[in-house]
């Protein structure tokens, strides 16, 4: 529907909230008129009081009726905007023709090569997309991006799992990728029952490591400490065990110069999961 000039106030009316109202709402409809199409050819449908812009006479034509359109159209006004709603896009009139003034599907632009119009504000280039994509995924798809976009996320956000077992393993793990092709893998470890659990974040190129569990318990005598360590090395597809270690400390809890420290090589410290993050 076309925005039309109501209910303005005389120079003998009482200026009010009611008043002032009408008087913004008069300066907006005057300056904004609403189409329903830009076309060579008129819309099918319409209601009375609809208006479209015909590109092929330049001129504004006018519905006066359901599904009928007024015989003359009407040149546009300069200083209007004509709206046009349908492509959230706002129109001008330079003395010749409408001239895009703001939104539409012009504001993004994508495409492989940089836009050469001055009124695009967002560009996704496709070509740059496509390059990274042969590194992460062959199911990319350069005409739409599907497959890219996920595969991409995951991998650099969300991680990648290269292991998962429920009940973990206190031996060799095999991972599902190479971890050379992580910038850093995540360990997630605890013991057989997991009621010690912890993480370690393990860097590309410093691929060794301890994962290290500590039990602490009291009684009104003694306080027991005991230390389980798993040293372990990362190559490739592999985590490798290098030495299982144990450390028990049994103390007074008010002379700990007392402490008895038994070492062994229990192997108590269990692998859960591993991802990877590019």
């Amino acid at each position: 529907m076309a925005y039309v000039k109501t209910n303005w106030v005389d120079d003998v009316t009482e200026l009010d909230a009611e008043n002032m109202n009408h008087i913004e709402d008069g300066i907006y409809n005057s300056q904004n008129v609403e189409i329903i199409a830009i076309s060579d050819e008129a819309p099918t449908s319409c209601v009375t009081g609809d208006k479209y812009y015909n590109t092929d006479d330049n001129l504004i034509y006018t519905a006066t009726g359901t599904n009928t359109w007024g015989a003359t159209g009407e040149e546009p006004i300069s200083g209007i905007f004509y709206i046009l709603f349908s492509e959230q896009s706002s129109y001008s009139y330079d003395g010749t023709t409408l001239v895009s003034v703001g939104g539409g599907t012009e504001d993004i632009v994508i495409s492989d090569t940089e836009p050469t119009t001055d009124d695009w504000k967002l560009w996704i280039d496709t070509g740059e997309i496509s390059a990274q994509a042969s590194e992460i995924t062959n199911s990319y798809s350069t005409s739409t991006g599907i497959g890219y976009s996920a595969n991409y996320s995951n991998e650099h956000f969300g991680g990648v799992e290269l292991y998962n077992n429920a009940s973990g393993t206190n031996s060799n793990v095999t991972l599902s990728d190479s971890a050379d092709n992580y910038n850093y893998i995540e360990i997630f470890f605890g013991n057989s029952s997991k009621t010690k659990n912890d993480s370690t974040k393990v860097s590309k190129g410093l691929y060794s490591t301890t994962l290290k569990i500590i039990n602490i318990s009291k009684t009104s005598t003694n306080q027991n400490t005991q230390e389980f360590y798993k040293d372990i090395a990362i190559s490739g597809t592999t985590i490798s065990v290098v030495l299982n270690r144990s450390v028990y400390i049994t103390s007074d809890v008010a002379d700990y110069s007392t402490a008895t420290i038994t070492q062994g090589s229990d192997n108590l410290v269990y692998i859960y999961k591993v991802i990877g993050y590019k």
